[in-house]
């Protein structure tokens, strides 16, 4: 079974390397154990714009892995919809609130960019804060709403910032 879930967890995530013309991504993820409960996944979306979230879904080893492939499933499926983070958020909280036992919760960063002006949309529930970094330094992101899964009826909000040639977007979970 362990080495099954492992199996799952591995093709659910992307490439860790992704490059275009004006965007570079680079993941990494190194599980406290042999699974766990963290995921990212990203989409070269319409319009010339990457959309993308990091997660962490509460637990670990078998149950968490499980339950990443039910959270990228339902973002999958809420991007079908809208590309507003914020709503993207609203529609993936129902749906993991409905179907995730009471005690599981989900934390999440999702976000588009748009390649071409650097326009950063995102919404934020319970991530670690991430950061801006550039040549001046690092700077956070603001924004963090409640985590995903407890409580139905939450409508998150998005938030937005500019990203300028050069920056890079630090977004990182435990």
């Amino acid at each position: 079974e362990l080495f099954m879930a492992k199996k799952l967890q591995k093709y659910i995530f992307p490439d860790p390397e992704y490059t275009s013309e004006d965007i570079d991504i680079n993941c990494w993820s190194y599980p406290l154990s042999d699974i766990g409960g963290d995921l990212y996944d990203y989409i070269h979306f319409r319009n010339d714009c990457i959309m993308f979230f990091v997660a962490d879904v509460s637990g670990h080893s078998i149950s968490a892995s499980m339950f990443t492939a039910i959270v990228k499933m339902v973002f999958r499926n809420a991007v079908k919809d809208t590309e507003d983070p914020g709503k993207i958020m609203t529609v993936v909280n129902q749906e993991l609130a409905a179907n995730l036992p009471v005690e599981s919760f989900v934390t999440m960063f999702c976000g588009i960019i748009e390649s071409r002006t650097g326009k950063l949309k995102y919404a934020n529930a319970g991530q670690p804060t991430p950061y801006r970094i550039n040549s001046l330094g690092f700077e956070p992101l603001e924004g963090s709403d409640p985590f995903l899964g407890p409580i139905k009826d939450i409508v998150y909000p998005t938030y937005s910032t500019v990203l300028e040639k050069g920056d890079s977007l630090f977004i990182f979970t435990d």
